[in-house]
Order: C-alpha cells, then sequence, then structure tokens
C-alpha cells in the first residue's frame, strides 16, 4: 500500500512538472486551489481537534480516578480478608485453649 501511494505521489508530481513547463499559467492556478484546499483542511482539522482533545484528556483523568479508587477498595478489601483471618485464627486459638485446660 505504501508503494502504491509513493508510485501515485510520483506520477502527480511529474504531471505537475510538467504542467508547469507546458501550460505555466493553469499550473500556477491548480497549485494555488492545492494549497488553498490544504489550508482548508488543516484549519478544520485544528478547528476539530480541540474539543476533541479536552474530551480525550477529560476522559484519561476519569479513567485514572476510576482505577486509582478501584485500586485503594481492593487494597481496603485486602485488608479486611487479612483482618477477618487473623480474628478468626484468634478465636480458634482461644477455643483450643478454653478446651485444652
Amino acid at each position: 500500500m505504501l508503494l502504491l501511494f509513493y508510485c501515485f505521489q510520483g506520477l502527480h508530481w511529474w504531471a505537475n512538472f510538467e504542467l508547469g513547463i507546458s501550460d505555466s499559467e493553469t499550473s500556477t492556478v491548480y497549485n494555488l486551489i492545492i494549497f488553498g484546499s490544504a489550508v482548508l483542511v488543516i484549519i478544520t482539522m485544528v478547528a476539530l481537534g480541540n474539543p476533541v482533545n479536552k474530551k480525550k484528556i477529560t476522559h484519561e483523568f476519569y479513567t485514572e480516578k476510576i482505577f486509582e479508587e478501584k485500586q485503594k477498595q481492593a487494597e481496603k478489601d485486602q485488608k479486611n480478608a487479612a483482618k477477618a483471618q487473623k480474628d478468626a485464627e484468634k478465636q480458634g486459638a482461644a477455643m483450643i485453649g478454653k478446651t485444652g485446660m
């Protein structure tokens, strides 16, 4: 696909060069139209890209906050599970101590 692109571009610039040699006024008009359309495309990309970039930044911010909150919740659950296990071990040891005496 990349080879096809460069072949097309090479032929385009060759044709542009030939047009400039044979009919310079038409070549000038053609090149000004191409330049103007490129400028319009760039202006459109900048104008439409700004709100999209703001949305992307907001999305990344909230994604990070959600990840942090999930991580905090997982740590809290892990601590609670460890505490419950220790309490169960203490109760088991206390029961063994009462029955063993």
